[in-house]
């Protein structure tokens, strides 16, 4: 055996990575490409850290290796992040229909479909570009839908939902911090009044409240369901109510809850809460 090849060997019984690449490295320099692949690919380890530190300085050669395994499905995963080297978007499209061949190599069909998605969105998001002047290269779709959303491109967003068919559950999420981000109050509430929230009341509360709007989050307070109603008046900072609320509830667990929020300025609603406890007969 060479002796560099001992030296790996060594290297590798040592347990020390540092050790292993300085002795790689030195192997990839003092043989050819083949020879080398070939010696370290009988060491699990060894050809394991190499793809490793092709990952991280090499990536070319990282997909010349996959290639030459028939390694289809990490091939194709390599020309997807080398798309995002290519500036333009015709380069980027073939770089990524290149990668669906490889995915179709290895009957990956869940990616395939990504990818495919995935070209279309940029597509999508350059014609977007050329129509409103802002950046939308590179977003993800959700992205996408929010920005739009946020700039009051209602029936643009609603479109690009429709054309990737976002889940309804995922898209009112998106919309609804988006309008709230916006500060969209009524188109917010005409929203709400458009079907059965499919994420429920509290959902529009808690954006309210994340945007500091208790009053707009005090509208949807009646439509919440029971069993959020005390966490969602937690959330606009009426511990009071929501205390009062777990009490006519008959609920240990939720006024332990709001018991959990109280902090030094409310003493007295924590002897409150301690007396309420009591009346229902339960035990700290």
């Amino acid at each position: 055996m060479h002796k560099d090849q001992i030296a790996l060997s060594k290297a590798i019984e040592s347990g020390d990575t540092d050790l292993v690449y300085t002795v790689l490295l030195r192997l990839k320099e003092s043989m050819t490409q083949g020879d080398f692949l070939m010696s370290i690919r009988s060491m699990p380890i060894s050809y394991s850290l190499f793809l490793q530190y092709c990952r991280q300085q090499n990536p070319k050669l990282l997909e010349d290796l996959y290639y030459q395994e028939d390694n289809f499905i990490e091939e194709g995963n390599c020309k997807v992040m080398r798309s995002f080297d290519d500036e333009r978007l015709d380069d980027r499209t073939e770089t990524l229909n290149q990668a669906i061949k490889c995915y179709q190599k290895g009957r990956h069909d869940f990616v395939i479909k990504q990818t495919e998605d995935q070209i279309k969105l940029l597509k999508y998001q350059r014609r977007l570009e050329e129509e409103f002047n802002r950046p939308y290269m590179d977003l993800s779709l959700h992205q996408t839908i929010y920005r739009l959303t946020v700039e009051n491109n209602f029936k643009v967003s609603e479109q690009l939902r429709k054309e990737f068919k976002v889940p309804d559950r995922r898209y009112w999420w998106i919309k609804i911090q988006a309008l709230a981000e916006a500060g969209e109050w009524v188109e917010l509430d005409k929203f709400s009044r458009n079907k059965k929230p499919p994420v429920g009341m509290e959902a529009f509360v808690e954006v309210c409240a994340k945007h500091h709007n208790v009053n707009e989050a005090m509208k949807y307070m009646s439509e919440v369901s029971p069993e959020q109603k005390v966490r969602c008046l937690v959330k606009v900072g009426n511990k009071k109510a929501a205390a009062d609320t777990a009490f006519e509830n008959r609920n240990e667990e939720e006024l332990n809850f709001v018991l959990s929020k109280c902090g030094h300025s409310d003493r007295q609603l924590v002897e409150s809460i301690k007396s309420m406890k009591q009346q229902l007969g339960l035990k700290r």
